[in-house]
């Protein structure tokens, strides 16, 4: 929480190869949630592939979120990355009703690239 409150990007990347290596992940799952848009920090991929397989409820508005967030954030520059598409297949996992209309409300946003991913993970989970 601390690395949280001061923004602290050295001790974040510290505790989330931890996480990893000691398989923590689920225990933290909301706590890495909100983090997932957050600007302060470039882990958004490693944290959308740390929740992507976890398959927790709690954090479907935040993969929502996270999904149609435009990654210029990171350390490379893109309209679309590969965070988007993996807040849309930890959503897909998920599988609740929440989070396939998060998938669907995804679907029809202006960023095409994004929407026609999440179209393509509707037909290929059968979710439509």
């Amino acid at each position: 929480n601390d690395s949280i409150c001061t923004q602290n990007e050295l001790e974040l990347d510290l505790l989330l190869m931890l996480l990893s290596h000691f398989h923590c992940v689920n225990r933290y799952c909301v706590t890495l949630a909100h983090l997932l848009i957050q600007p302060w920090h470039h882990f958004h991929d490693r944290i959308a592939g740390m929740l992507e397989f976890e398959s927790d409820e709690r954090v479907i508005e935040f993969l929502y979120q996270g999904s149609m967030y435009r990654c210029d954030n990171l350390e490379y520059e893109s309209d679309y990355c590969e965070f988007n598409r993996k807040c849309l297949f930890a959503l897909a996992k998920i599988g609740t009703q929440d989070a396939i209309k998060a998938i669907k409300n995804v679907s029809d946003v202006e960023n095409s690239i994004v929407a026609n991913h999440a179209l393509k993970i509707i037909e290929q989970y059968g979710l439509a």
